[in-house]
Order: structure tokens, then sequence, then C-alpha cells
């Protein structure tokens, strides 16, 4: 883990945030988030918290449905008074921000379009 992971603070003890390794997961995050803000901030905290294994769940216990996730996080922080839920989407901001820096833009994929080397030209007979 990089020296300047972003860190929160949880009931007085630092943890550090690890972004998720799968494209699909940081992308399911992305899209809960824009459907139920709340929820999806929460589900990013949950994932990039998955590491420390806090809660008695896991993404894939939901389904890998983030919007089912996320309202789990946001129940456990709440419920064990860890967090308040307005605490929870401010943490859950810092990690949804990490892993939306993952996802490379139009642009980077454009940048990267011809790294294969050019296409074959048509058959010629």
């Amino acid at each position: 883990m990089p020296e300047d992971a972003p860190k929160v603070t949880i009931a007085g003890k630092e943890y550090p945030l690890h972004r998720p390794q799968s494209f699909a997961l940081r992308n399911d995050i992305i899209l809960a988030a824009a459907l139920n803000p709340v929820r999806g901030t929460a589900a990013a905290l949950g994932v990039c918290l998955a590491k420390d294994k806090l809660f008695g769940f896991s993404y894939a216990s939901h389904r890998h449905d983030a919007l089912s996730y996320g309202g789990a996080v946001l129940d456990f922080f709440v419920e064990k008074k860890l967090l308040t839920g307005q605490q929870v989407v401010e943490l859950g901001a810092i990690a949804f921000q990490l892993c939306r820096e993952a996802i490379p833009t139009e642009g980077e994929v454009a940048a990267e379009e011809g790294f294969s080397g050019p296409a074959p030209g048509p058959a010629t007979g």
C-alpha cells in the first residue's frame, strides 16, 4: 500500500483505503452512486475497507449488488454507533474518489488504441 494512500478514521482507529482491483466492481460502485448516492458511497467505503475485515459480510455475500451492499455497510456503522450516516457518506466519498480515479477516461482509452500495432490488412486472394 503506497504511503500516500488515503486513510479514514473510524471510532478513533485509522484504516487505509484499498482500491479494489476489479474494474467491474469499481464500475458497479460508480453506477450505484448515480442511482443512490448514500448507498453508493457507503458501498465504496465498504469495498475499500474489505481487506480489514470489519464486517461479517462481503460484497459477494450481497450477490455483487452494490446498492444492497451499501445499505448493509451503512446499517453496520450506524447500528454499531461507529459512525453517523453523514460520516459514512463523507468517508465513502473519499473511497468513491479512489474507485473513480481508477476508471480510464475516453481520452486515455483513445490514446492507447494503437498500442497493439497496426491492424492486419485485408486478405488478398
